[in-house]
C-alpha cells in the first residue's frame, strides 16, 4: 500500500492535497520502523515498509506551503533518541537509514552502503526542481570535494589507491547531481570542469568507476533528447478535488495528441560544453595511453581506459559513424547517423568541432594499445578486458 500511495504522489506532485492526512501519514511512517515504546515493540512484520518508497513520498509532498517539513522534522527528533548505542533491538536496521538521512541534512556524509536510498532522494529533487536543487546542493558538494582534495595525501590518493569514504560519498552525490537537465547546469561549467580536473587520476577502483559514470551522464545529460515532462491534458484540471479527482482518469484511453509532452532538446551552449569536456579529458587520456602505456600501472591503465569507454559512451551519438570500405557489408546493430529513421536535431547537424573522426581515432589508439599489452603486460587482464570491450562499440 506504501508503494502505492508514493508512486501516486510521485506521479501527481502538485496535483494532491495532502495537508489533511499528514499527522496520519507520518504516524504511520514512524510505526514502520518498529521502535520500542515502554516494554512494548511494534511487531515489525505488520507496518515494515521500504525506506526508499516512504523518502520518494515524502519529498512528493513537499512543497507549496505544506507542512510536510514541519512534521519530517518531528520524525527524525522523535527518533533521535534511538541511535544511542545502549538502545538496541531490530529497529535499528531501518534506523540505519534515517540516521545517516539525518546526517546529511545536517552536513556530513553518507557511507557507500546508502548509495542507492541518496541516489533517489537525490533523482527525487532534481525531477521536482532541478534549479533549486543544484542551487542548494552543488556548490557544497563541489567544496566538500575541493576541501578534501586539498587535505589528502597525493601519493595516497593517485598512486596507492587508498580509499577515502568521505571523498567517495560526495563523488556519488556529484555523479547524481550531474544527471540533472543539461540547462540547470551551464551555470555550474567552471565548479563540475574543476571537479573533474582534480578527481579524473584517482585510482581507487570504486572512486574512479564514480568519476567515470559521472562524466557520461553529464554527457548525456547535455547531449541527449529526453523527456523531462508527460502529462495528459484535463479540461477541469483547476477545479477543486472535491469536484474531480486526477486519479479518477487513471487506466482510461486517451489520443496521444492530448499528452502536454515535454523534451529536453540540447541547445548550442550545452553542445559546445559536451564537446569542451569531450575535448579536455579524452584526448588528455589518449595521450597519456599513447606516451606512457607501458609506465602505468595495472590500476592506472584500468581508471584511463574505463574514463575513456564512459566518455565515448556519452557522446558517441554525435558522431558519424566510421565510413570505411572494410564496414560497408557489416550487419548495424543499431539505426546508423544517416538514417532517415533517425531523428536528429540541428545543434548536432553544426559543423563538428573535431579535426577527426573520434570513433576512428579510438579504434586505432585501443587497438595499438590491445597489442601492446598482449605483448608486454599478459597478466593485466583486467585492462585487456576492459579495451576489447571498448573496441567493440566504438565502430
Amino acid at each position: 500500500m506504501i508503494g502505492i500511495f508514493s508512486s501516486a504522489a510521485w506521479n501527481n506532485i502538485g496535483y494532491i492535497d495532502w495537508e489533511p492526512w499528514l499527522a496520519q501519514i507520518f504516524t504511520r511512517i514512524l510505526r514502520g520502523f518498529s521502535l520500542p515504546v515502554g516494554k512494548m515493540q511494534t511487531s515489525p512484520q505488520r507496518y515494515r515498509y521500504i525506506t526508499r518508497k516512504i523518502a520518494r513520498w515524502i519529498v512528493a509532498m513537499m512543497g507549496n506551503g505544506s507542512a510536510c517539513l514541519t512534521y519530517l522534522d518531528d520524525l527524525l527528533m522523535a527518533m533521535k533518541n534511538f541511535y544511542h548505542p545502549s538502545n538496541t533491538g531490530k529497529f535499528q536496521k531501518n534506523l540505519f537509514v534515517q540516521e545517516k538521512l539525518t546526517n546529511f541534512l545536517s552536513g556530513a556524509y553518507f557511507s557507500p552502503k546508502v548509495k542507492g536510498f541518496v541516489s533517489a532522494v537525490v533523482r527525487a529533487l532534481l525531477h521536482g526542481n532541478p534549479v533549486e536543487a543544484l542551487k542548494c546542493v552543488l556548490p557544497k558538494t563541489c567544496e566538500s570535494i575541493e576541501k578534501i582534495m586539498n587535505h589528502a595525501d597525493t601519493t595516497e590518493l593517485f598512486i596507492n589507491g587508498k580509499e577515502d569514504l568521505e571523498l567517495i560519498w560526495y563523488l556519488t552525490l556529484f555523479s547524481e547531481l550531474v544527471r540533472a537537465r543539461g540547462d540547470t547546469l551551464l551555470i555550474y561549467k567552471p565548479m563540475i570542469m574543476s571537479i573533474f580536473h582534480r578527481s579524473t587520476h584517482i585510482v581507487h577502483k570504486y572512486s574512479y568507476e564514480i568519476v567515470a559514470n559521472a562524466a557520461r551522464d553529464l554527457l548525456e545529460s547535455l547531449s541527449y533528447v529526453y523527456p523531462i515532462e508527460y502529462k495528459l491534458t484535463i479540461e477541469n484540471l483547476d477545479e477543486p478535488f472535491i469536484d474531480f479527482l486526477p486519479i479518477r482518469v487513471w487506466g482510461q484511453p486517451v489520443d496521444f495528441d492530448r499528452f502536454q509532452m515535454q523534451y529536453h532538446i540540447p541547445n548550442v551552449d550545452e553542445i559546445d560544453f559536451a564537446c569542451e569536456f569531450v575535448k579536455t579529458f579524452l584526448y588528455s587520456e589518449l595521450t597519456l595511453l599513447n606516451e606512457k602505456m607501458l609506465k602505468l600501472s595495472n590500476h592506472e591503465r584500468s581508471r584511463s581506459l574505463t574514463f575513456v569507454y564512459n566518455i565515448a559512451l556519452g557522446y558517441f551519438h554525435m558522431i558519424p559513424r566510421i565510413e570505411s570500405e572494410q564496414l560497408a557489408d557489416l550487419v548495424l546493430s543499431v539505426v546508423p547517423y544517416n538514417s532517415k529513421y533517425q531523428f536528429q536535431t540541428s545543434t548536432y547537424m553544426r559543423e563538428s568541432k573535431f579535426n577527426e573522426n573520434l570513433r576512428m581515432r579510438l579504434v586505432n589508439d585501443i587497438g595499438k594499445l590491445l597489442d601492446l599489452l598482449v605483448e608486454n603486460h599478459s597478466d593485466d587482464v583486467s585492462s585487456m578486458k576492459k579495451a576489447l570491450k571498448a573496441n567493440m562499440n566504438f565502430d
